[in-house]
């Protein structure tokens, strides 16, 4: 891993941010809003597979409310301890 303290980061936000969803779109434009970190879409899926495999993060079935079907589009992750 070359930037261990984005890394950091990243961890510190999905544990910061417990319960949420979160997708490859929102983190990199929270973490460059509030704290100027810029980061690849590549390497932020790179992390963040690192913490899926650690069992910090898992992936979610995104469900329409009305059709209880399962929806198409970018994956998202809920945090779980």
């Amino acid at each position: 891993m070359k930037n261990g303290s984005v890394f950091t980061q990243i961890y510190d936000y999905v544990t910061n941010n417990f319960g949420a969803t979160a997708s490859l779109t929102n983190i990199p434009d929270d973490l460059g809003k509030k704290q100027h970190v810029r980061i690849r879409r590549e390497t932020l899926s790179r992390y963040l597979q690192i913490l899926e495999d650690a069992r910090i993060i898992s992936k979610c079935t995104r469900f329409g409310m009305r059709s209880r079907e399962s929806l198409k589009g970018e994956q998202k992750r809920t945090w779980t301890t």
